[in-house]
């Protein structure tokens, strides 16, 4: 509702901060405000390395940045602010009423401190991998190249565009709990034919077109440059597997990890 209340600073309400998010050392913060008059008014944010204060309500102990906003007096609205912090930072904030407009130079009263709020680095992408399975092996004291079987890997990015990103891959040693077998048995590819676009800006490529053994090193296997890559992605990798006329029999399983990294 409108803040039509009267009384000390016109018990002016403060900011209700909804959201945090950090980026690269830069908070965007989210907040709404619900005060009376239509005015100009200024924002102040700060830092409290000590926590957040017993009162439940925050404090001001480093001032961080301020931002002027207008607000028509009738009701809640929403803005948000960028300014630096890191992860952890305990975020507050008041509103003051400028009394002389747009300009924010003098001041009426201002509000109290707004409840805290800690500043979350959120992860701005993710890739999704699926399992990678050899059915119907056989052995049979031969050397075998087995196709391996998988669903479609997931891969999102709210990066900006330019930004960049990749996709890693690797692995560890086959093991049947007794004998193993090396992880570069196991080969992958990513044809530019299987990636595909769910939604957002044109489709990253691949950077592994042909069979390479796995290594527990981690290899690129899917790029994103300029502005593609800004969205959801699926893409299907394929995969062989190597198997030794001398392996043992058994049941052998090892684990390919895939990492959405920032930059291109």
């Amino acid at each position: 509702d409108d803040d039509h209340d009267f009384g000390s600073n016109d018990l002016l309400n403060f900011p209700v901060l909804t959201s945090a998010n950090v980026s690269s050392g830069s908070v965007t913060a989210d907040f709404d405000l619900d005060v009376y008059p239509a005015a100009w008014y200024r924002i102040e944010f700060f830092k409290n390395p000590s926590g957040v204060d017993p009162s439940g309500n925050g404090e001001g102990e480093t001032f961080a940045d301020s931002v002027n906003v207008s607000h028509a007096g009738a009701g809640v609205e929403s803005f948000s602010h960028s300014f630096s912090v890191v992860d952890g930072d305990v975020i507050t904030a008041t509103a003051t009423r400028c009394t002389d407009g747009p300009t924010c130079s003098t001041f009426g009263p201002t509000s109290e401190f707004s409840a805290p709020y800690t500043a979350t680095d959120v992860p701005y992408g993710d890739v999704t991998s699926q399992g990678i399975s050899f059915p119907g092996v056989t052995l049979n004291g031969q050397d075998q190249l087995q196709a391996g079987s998988t669903t479609a890997w997931t891969v999102t990015s709210t990066y900006p565009a330019g930004t960049g990103w990749h996709i890693t891959i690797e692995g560890n040693d086959f093991s049947n709990g007794s004998h193993s077998m090396p992880i570069g048995n196991l080969e992958g590819r990513l044809l530019d034919t299987n990636i595909v676009v769910i939604s957002g800006s044109g489709p990253p490529s691949s950077t592994m077109t042909s069979y390479a053994a796995m290594s527990a090193s981690a290899q690129t296997m899917l790029q994103a440059t300029g502005a593609n890559g800004v969205g959801d992605y699926e893409f299907t990798p394929e995969f062989r597997l190597s198997i030794p006329a001398e392996a043992y029999i058994g049941t052998y399983t090892a684990s390919v990890t895939a990492t959405f990294i920032v930059g291109p």
